[in-house]
């Protein structure tokens, strides 16, 4: 057994009068890598929140190992108006860095998340999903004891994504504790080692089927009207989905072509609409 530096005894979250949490209990240990799903709204954000204490429960207690240093890649990103290469490095800064050190890092960061071109655009300007690497950018500046993810997919592209899923699983085999909320079964079953689902307010263990992600040449981009979004896509299909990306106006699937007959029945009947589809 690992050493345990995160425990939740009794956690319970209220808003408003209405229950979030209800006697959560969960014992996170060096190393891990654990994935929280759940529909929108059931209380993951919420989850990450007061595991990381930036968030108090309104009862029970979580008990954390001294020193642990949090880095927290929230959903939504605030649209501020410094420019992306301005707002890192004062981020690095902060973080003990000098400028140098700060370029150095964040120059290679940009270079893995095709965003060299976009450094001198103020945050506002920029999509959801380049917002939402601009946080992992910032939080990937320093080495972290435990890395929070809320949605790290959201939005971002196909290389993005392969390239952002290396970086945490080298960082958790190097012995960063990883916990991500999360809803597509791909990213559960490539980097989780457990996993629970918020129900009926509270955590409930759940089987992780590990394995890795190969690129092929028998794969499918599907692209769909995005309906009720991403977080509303049916299990069903999410089991087959390898990646996936949600701006404003589409959703992309990334399926293995043998089953994007079976994928485009179940959205179709789910309500969504094709815009398009290609080999990958």
């Amino acid at each position: 057994m690992g050493q345990v530096i995160i425990e939740a005894h009794g956690l319970c979250k209220y808003y408003g009068g209405r229950t979030i949490l209800q006697d959560v209990n969960i014992k996170i240990e060096r190393g891990d890598a654990i994935a929280l799903i759940g529909h929108n709204g059931t209380g993951k954000s919420t989850m990450l929140r007061m595991l990381s204490g930036l968030s108090s429960p309104s009862s029970g207690r979580i008990l954390r190992s001294p020193d642990l240093k949090f880095a927290f890649i929230p959903e939504n990103f605030p649209k501020l108006s410094m420019t992306v290469d301005k707002y890192i490095e004062h981020a690095g800064q902060i973080e003990g860095l000098t400028k140098k050190e700060v370029h150095e890092i964040a120059d290679e960061l940009y270079r893995m998340f095709y965003m060299e071109d976009m450094v001198d655009i103020p945050i506002k300007h920029l999509s959801k999903g380049t917002i939402q690497k601009v946080a992992v950018v910032q939080a990937l500046l320093t080495q972290p004891n435990v890395i929070l993810l809320d949605e790290p997919l959201a939005g971002q592209d196909i290389k993005s994504q392969k390239n952002f899923m290396k970086i945490i699983k080298d960082m958790n085999d190097n012995g960063v504790t990883v916990v991500m909320s999360c809803h597509e079964v791909f990213l559960v079953n490539q980097l989780a080692k457990s996993a629970y689902e918020i129900k009926n307010k509270t955590m409930v263990a759940i089987p992780v089927k590990r394995k890795q992600y190969t690129q092929e040449s028998t794969l499918d981009a599907m692209l769909f009207d995005k309906g009720s979004g991403l977080s509303n896509v049916s299990p069903e299909v999410l089991q087959w989905v390898q990646h996936s990306t949600e701006n404003d106006d589409v959703i992309q699937l990334i399926i293995n072509r043998e089953k994007s007959n079976e994928v485009l029945r179940i959205m179709l009947r789910d309500g969504f609409e094709l815009r398009g589809m290609k080999g990958v």
